[in-house]
């Protein structure tokens, strides 16, 4: 009886023994691969970084359209009614075309057509940029672009319809902003006049420039179509 419970005992032991963690151990084993760990959790943190600089933003919108049931005639008039409703189709796309007049004109004075960015890599450009201007600097809401570096605000930038949509390159030369497009120089004029092609088609004029060591794309969109 006294062997049995003794051997109970022991294998009670053995197997609190077997429960208990061994944190000097654990500890030396984190000690012997910490270079693993470390070289591992840096590894992760650089992946993120490129996924959240390469990563193309994706935005979502959300609309709610409502369809109203067309009232019933009333009884023995359904000529005048037809009358109405033919009335009131027309008024809604005179209303649909007015809007649409209202909107190009809001377009075009705003510049909202005018798209400036950099001229950098799409995948790697990021990661050499320069940082972003700070917040309380004023940037151009269109036709512009500004960052820690670089200042630009177009005033005007006409082309004809046939470019819409082509994006041009400006560059600083000789101190003044040089418009390009492709390997083809359009022209260059100080800052407040308007660079002009030979033909006169193409007409850009810049009031803001500070060139920092990127050159800039510039295009203006379709007639239509948005960037």
């Amino acid at each position: 009886m006294t062997e049995s419970s003794t051997l109970a005992q022991r294998q009670a032991m053995a197997k609190n023994q077997e429960d208990d963690i061994d944190f000097a151990h654990l500890f030396a084993v984190l000690q012997d691969h910490k270079w693993w760990i470390a070289a591992t959790a840096l590894a992760a943190m650089l992946m993120a970084v490129v996924y959240v600089q390469l990563a193309t933003p994706i935005y979502k919108g959300d609309a709610l359209l409502q369809v109203e049931q067309k009232t019933s005639g009333v009884p023995g008039l359904s000529e005048l009614n037809q009358m109405f409703e033919q009335e009131a189709s027309t008024a809604a796309e005179v209303e649909i075309l007015r809007s649409r007049m209202i909107l190009k004109d809001a377009i075009a004075r705003l510049k909202m057509d005018i798209l400036v960015r950099p001229d950098r890599n799409p995948y790697f450009g990021k990661l050499t940029a320069p940082s972003p201007a700070p917040a309380f600097v004023p940037r151009p809401d269109f036709a512009g672009y500004r960052d820690s570096e670089t200042f630009v605000n177009i005033a005007d930038f006409q082309v004809p319809e046939r470019l819409r949509g082509h994006v041009f390159i400006l560059r600083e030369e000789a101190g003044k902003p040089a418009l390009y497009l492709g390997d083809n120089q359009v022209g260059s004029a100080a800052v407040g006049e308007a660079i002009v092609s030979e033909d006169e088609s193409i007409q850009l004029k810049i009031v803001d420039w500070q060139f920092g060591n990127e050159a800039l794309g510039v295009d203006k969109a379709s007639r239509g179509g948005s960037h």
